[in-house]
């Protein structure tokens, strides 16, 4: 429960609902963090410190686990929650990877010796292995994932703490505790998305209890070695940060999230050494640690090109020239990975589903004055429940020719039987707005995926640090705009609108609109001319939240206009421009045809010139329709995205 305005609102009223997971790009400036970041908290400071010399390796073996993972997946919005779920594993990744080498070399703490323990950890003993069968094969993968499952759902729980830790309170750094909070937030969003994930193990529910157990205790371990790896300096009390971290361990003192931020009983504040200039660290900052690493772009995925380590590294304290723990570690994990095909005699293949259901169309009308619009009422064929939806959702719709295309819905999200679509009917277009209004009539049939969310609304207090939202649409860029216009009315927001286009007759749903008296401005270009962006702005400032759909100069107008520090968040129906792009050739595989791919144009135009019947929706390379393998050498080594994706000139081979 929470107040807006006085009034009380239901959490339910503000859940996002089904939103795509998308890698979010970060940085931070740690020049001015001191090595306790929490002031007269050193073992706090270092514990939550430690956890950066476990995350990238933890987070690079997620990707690649995920990565070998992906071509298995049949299900449309489960690759898309994996696809997202790779860009954030790989983004946390590499900006804890900047810690390493930024703050702590920095503050001439040395991550080396730890480092090289998380890589031989992730990368050979958790690794991918040969197994000798397939089905051992499947097998090993399934465990990997099964770990990684149990693994999100112990980092939801620390997610869900840090967002609500009051590190504030103990003057903690802002950088840092920024950090911590971005990666807590997609962690919690990262279990919203587990049920689906976990449909990768055969359709068995969460991960056994055995992954969990073996998780926590593992974890809490490794950590504890972090952090007394982590105070070895001359100038550290390491007997009392042992005790203190044993303690922990063991239960008998306060657990983790309490020591984070409790002062330490017995324990005396620790003199801060001098902040040190950036490259004065014991390696300087721009020398490659062993987990900066050169790292490919293959299908919108960052994969790492280094191979696992070949020996168990030393320990710690270079007392011994292997680690006893990791050999035992290792020991017991290659025993288990080799007995899989004699434990796991079943059949692992995943169920084939593509996602889509049937739906019936029950409504149709014109909602526009020039008749070239129509909303169309879907229902289940036996008037069940549907799927919940949130403002910013689509629907992908496979029309009886075959063609796929995405349309926003614009209804009411609490019709929990019924979702709405408009299209606007272009003649010019691809086909599939004409064979919505030609042949989706009521009682029409048609196969529906999702709804899936690309454009979520986040509303102040809720996932926005804005005060004010308003909105811009743009012609039918009305469609996923008009649900968000209702919640923020529902919820007595503070918000505006302007509604563009050529005239008022080809605009639709004026007359919902109307209800909302002059909080909406309707601006046509017959009336006084195309409106500058100012005009669509309205009194838009520097703390308000902006969300705009429609036409792709608008977009780009209004994006150039908006005062600094204002959010914008926007959809396009257009593809993307083109920047920089060079020509490549792209060799058909099944034919041997070779079709030049000019550098104006994208690789989905130019095929399917020589091949018109290319599957594809979106055009903006989220939706995954217009994804195709990539050869070489005869063999699968990727997927390539038509509508976004080219190669910087040289000869791609594609399974077409």
């Amino acid at each position: 429960m929470a107040l807006r305005n006085g009034k009380k609102v239901d959490a339910i009223d503000v859940d996002p609902g089904d939103v795509t997971l998308q890698a979010r790009n970060v940085k931070f400036d740690w020049s001015r963090t001191p090595l306790h970041w929490i002031p007269g908290e050193p073992i706090a400071s270092h514990t939550l410190s430690a956890i950066n010399l476990i995350l990238p390796e933890g987070e690079r073996w997620f990707c690649a686990t995920f990565t070998e993972a992906l071509p298995l997946i049949n299900d449309d919005r489960l690759r898309a929650d994996v696809r997202g779920f790779i860009g954030q594993e790989a983004m946390h990744a590499e900006t804890h990877n900047v810690v390493l080498y930024e703050f702590l070399d920095a503050h001439d703490v040395d991550p080396r010796p730890f480092v090289l323990q998380s890589e031989f950890l992730m990368r050979k003993v958790l690794g991918r292995r040969e197994m000798g069968s397939a089905r051992a094969q499947r097998q090993q993968l399934v465990e990997r994932l099964a770990f990684i499952g149990a693994i999100e759902h112990m980092t939801a729980f620390l997610g869900d703490w840090i967002l609500n830790a009051r590190l504030e309170d103990f003057d903690a750094d802002p950088s840092m505790t920024d950090l911590y909070r971005w990666h807590g937030a997609e962690e919690v969003e990262h279990r919203s998305r587990s049920r689906r994930r976990h449909a990768l193990r055969g359709g068995v529910l969460p991960p056994q209890p055995r992954d969990a157990g073996v998780v926590s205790r593992v974890s809490r371990g490794d950590d504890a070695r972090a952090e007394v790896h982590r105070a070895r300096r001359p100038d550290h009390a390491r007997p009392r940060l042992l005790l203190a971290v044993d303690r922990a361990v063991r239960g008998d003192a306060p657990g983790f999230p309490a020591r984070a931020v409790e002062p330490v009983p017995g324990c005396a504040p620790i003199p801060e050494p001098p902040v040190l200039a950036a490259g004065r660290g014991r390696h300087g900052a721009g020398d490659r640690l062993p987990g900066q690493v050169a790292c490919r772009e293959g299908g919108g995925v960052v994969t790492p090109t280094y191979p696992a380590p070949t020996s168990v590294p030393g320990d710690l304290w270079g007392k011994r020239q292997r680690d006893p723990l990791l050999r035992a570690v290792a020991g017991v994990t290659t025993a288990y990975m080799r007995s899989l095909r004699f434990l796991y005699r079943t059949d692992l293949t995943p169920p084939v589903s593509d996602g889509s259901r049937r739906m019936l169309v029950c409504e149709r009308r014109v909602v526009a004055h020039d008749e070239n619009v129509v909303s169309l009422t879907l229902a289940a064929p036996n008037g069940g429940e549907l799927d919940r939806w949130r403002p910013g959702a689509h629907l992908d719709l496979e029309l009886p020719s075959g063609r796929r295309r995405q349309y926003s819905l614009c209804g009411d999200p609490a019709d929990s039987r019924a979702y709405t679509i408009a299209v606007r009917r272009l003649p010019d277009g691809g086909g599939g707005s004409l064979e919505v209004h030609d042949t989706l009539h009521p009682g029409a049939s048609v196969k529906v995926r999702g709804p899936y969310n690309a454009f979520p609304l986040a509303l102040p207090g809720h996932g926005s640090t804005a005060d004010g939202l308003h909105f811009v649409a743009g012609g039918i860029g009305i469609t996923p705009i008009l649900p968000m216009v209702r919640l923020a009315h529902r919820l007595d927001l503070d918000w505006s609108m302007a509604y563009t286009g050529r005239n008022r007759e080809s605009l639709p749903f004026l007359d919902q609109l109307a209800e909302f008296g002059d909080r909406v401005s309707v601006r046509t270009d017959d009336d006084g001319g195309i409106p500058t962006a100012a005009e669509l702005l309205g009194a838009v400032t520097d703390t308000s939240a902006v969300y705009c759909c429609g036409p792709i100069p608008m977009i780009e107008a209004i994006d150039d206009a908006l005062p600094p520090g204002a959010e914008f968040h926007y959809e396009r129906f257009s593809p993307p421009p083109i920047v920089d792009g060079r020509p490549f050739e792209a060799e058909l595989a099944r034919t041997g045809e070779v079709v030049v791919v000019p550098a104006d144009r994208t690789a989905l135009d130019a095929i399917s010139d020589v091949r018109p019947g290319l599957a594809f929706s979106c055009r903006q390379g989220f939706c995954g329709t217009c994804a195709v393998r990539v050869e070489h050498e005869g063999r699968t080594s990727g997927q390539m995205l038509l509508c976004v994706e080219r190669t910087q000139g040289e000869r791609v081979v594609l399974d077409i």
